[in-house]
Order: structure tokens, then sequence, then C-alpha cells
């Protein structure tokens, strides 16, 4: 038996509109079944000896209102403590742990009831104590705009870059460039409870590699 718990609040001061907040918090993962008794091509690569992994964490912030909110910005600052990290190298194994720490920057426009554009800056130093950490880019960036015109049609456009890392790829480390990630979709209300939405990922087919695999382009 495992437990985790977490504390977070938040306090508005209203005469400026501004906003504090705060959040702590403990956590664990227990390993998969495959990662506990998996076969691969290569025989077998899981490992029954392998412990939940354990993670402690804390962030604060803060939210800014102007213009009659029309107007919003946002900052964040992390930091996580991992335990007994679970990684792949030929076989899934059990190292030390590690720390992630970074901020994230936001800021949002509404300059029309039914237009908005925002974007996110998310900057992470990861660290470990035996193995590195994978996954994990050191830069992160994204705009979003969302339009709702015409009473029934709505679009929605993701733009988002990640800076390289290293991933796992066929129990190889790789190293993953950066790439530009471009998501649309489009929306029309065919009645008050109906819309249908066609959607489009990746539409630039950014050579991007998650979970071991390469993601489908456009």
């Amino acid at each position: 038996t495992h437990q985790s718990g977490e504390l977070s609040g938040s306090y508005l001061f209203r005469p400026t509109q501004t906003q504090i907040k705060g959040h702590f918090g403990t956590g664990f993962r227990e390993p998969s079944p495959y990662e506990l008794i998996g076969l691969g091509s290569f025989g077998k690569v899981g490992n029954p000896d392998l412990k939940p992994e354990k993670s402690i964490g804390w962030d604060v912030g803060a939210v800014q209102k102007l213009f009659n909110g029309t107007v919003s910005l946002a900052a964040t600052f992390f930091k996580t403590e991992y335990h007994k990290r679970i990684i792949f190298n030929q076989r899934y194994l059990q190292v030390g742990g590690g720390t992630s720490y970074g901020g994230e920057f936001e800021a949002a426009v509404r300059p029309l009831k039914n237009f908005k554009v925002s974007g996110t800056l998310t900057k992470t130093i990861a660290k470990a104590d035996a193995a590195a950490v994978t996954g994990i880019p050191r830069t992160m960036f994204g705009i979003n705009v969302d339009w709702s015109f015409l009473s029934r049609c709505h679009l929605n456009v993701n733009l988002n870059y990640q800076g390289d890392t290293e991933v796992i790829l066929s129990r190889r480390r790789i190293h993953q460039g950066d790439f530009i990630k471009a998501d649309m979709k489009f929306g029309f209300d065919m009645n008050d409870r109906m819309t249908v939405w066609l959607k489009g990922d990746n539409l630039f087919d950014a050579r991007i590699l998650e979970g071991g695999y390469r993601n489908p382009g456009a």
C-alpha cells in the first residue's frame, strides 16, 4: 500500500485582480504489467523486482488580469524530485532519483468576445542521479488561436515548438531534434445539440518520436 497527498491554495486580491497560488504534493506510479513481465522481440524485457516510482513536488505562481480581463498574464515556478525511477535500457531497470525544475509563462489576449490568442513558454531543467532523464525538452513554446464566427463556425489553431531532447527508440537512446507541430480543427454547429468537427494533426509532418514510436504526420 502506498499513500500520496496534496495541498493547494490560492488567494485573489480583488482591487488589483491579482491571484497568487501554490501547490505541494507527493505521488507514486506502480510498474505496469509489461514493465514487470513483458516480452520483447529479443526476449524478456520485464523486471519483476521493480518497485513503485515516487515523487514529491511543488509549484507557486501568480495570475494578473488587465483591462477588465481582456489581457491575462501568468507565471508559475515548479520543482519535482523523483525517486526509484524506472528506465528502459535493453530491459526495464530501477535507477536512482532525479530532479526537474523550471518556469512556465503565459499570456492571453481576448480583443473580441469570440476571438482569443494565447501563448505559453515553458523552460525546464531535468537532472538525474543515474541514467539521464529522457523525453523532457528544455524549451517548449506554444501559440493557440481560438475563433468563433458566423454564429455557427469555430476554428482552433495550435502551433507548438519543442526543443531538442533525447528519447528511447527500439532500445536505443537517440537524439530528437527540435520541431514545430501544427494542429487545426474546424467545427460547424448543425444545431444546438450537435457540432461536426474536422481535425488535422501534425500538418507540417514534423518528425516526432514519442513512447518509442514515431507519431503520424498529416
